[in-house]
């Protein structure tokens, strides 16, 4: 098994034991069916890694993007650039914890 396959294995692991730990985050479509995204969350404690991952609508993942923990408080926007139109599944992960938003991305 590659690593990459590796990580997707454990992002979806992570993901269907979490579904119960919700997340007080926020996760909003800056305008109706647009490829922007702001993703808003009170601060968690610890040095926990954050991941937006975009999954389509086979569940698989289509972008993994990092986010810089000290920036959730006032809010990041994340562009999704190259995305064909179509529904999507927005999740936040940290440490276990799962914030999910279903959107849909039209040209």
């Amino acid at each position: 098994m590659n690593l990459w396959s590796l990580m997707v294995f454990i992002q979806q692991t992570v993901g269907a034991v979490a579904v119960n730990s919700s997340l007080p985050c926020r996760i909003i479509q800056e305008q109706p069916y647009s490829g922007r995204l702001f993703v808003q969350m009170e601060t968690v404690e610890g040095e926990e890694n954050l991941l937006l991952t975009i999954f389509d609508n086979h569940h698989s993942p289509v972008r993994m993007i990092p986010i810089a923990q000290n920036s959730l408080p006032a809010g990041q926007l994340v562009c999704l650039t190259g995305l064909s139109a179509g529904e999507y599944i927005a999740r936040v992960t940290v440490a276990g914890r799962v914030a999910e938003k279903n959107i849909e991305i039209r040209q």
